[in-house]
């Protein structure tokens, strides 16, 4: 999905988050320009760490990205991936998936039953932005 100034919609899961932390990179999301970073609130109540969560806020304070719920049919969706995946995963994969955007992840995430991954993924920064191509549900 591509937001109104242009750029990409990414739902950035907590695992990335919490590696931008400790790095005390989180500005490095604000500074690719082509991307509008989004987390949705299942993953930022996985930074349970304070002090992780002090600078998470202060990165969603200094607009470095977004903290949004998943709504209307992204709830169906996450009630299904959830059952074989974390809340985290499974809201990023559903808000991806309703909103069109791009998933950051870092490591091996599934495969999970049901999920189509796009068969070219994009590379960003170490390649851990993927594209999500569906659901099934």
């Amino acid at each position: 999905m591509t937001v109104a100034d242009g750029s990409r919609l990414v739902v950035i899961d907590a695992n990335v988050l919490i590696n931008l932390i400790h790095l005390d990179r989180l500005d490095l999301l604000a500074a690719l320009e082509r991307y509008e970073f989004v987390a949705p609130d299942f993953v930022v109540a996985e930074v349970t760490v304070p002090e992780n969560a002090q600078k998470l806020a202060a990165a969603l304070e200094q607009g470095h990205l977004r903290q949004e719920p998943i709504v209307g049919a992204e709830i169906a969706t996450y009630s299904e991936l959830k059952q074989v995946m974390g809340k985290g995963e499974a809201a990023c994969l559903a808000m991806a998936e309703a909103r069109g955007g791009l998933v950051a992840v870092h490591g091996a995430v599934g495969p999970f039953p049901g999920v189509r991954h796009h068969a070219d993924p994009v590379d960003v920064d170490d390649g851990f932005v993927a594209t999500l191509d569906g659901v099934d549900t």
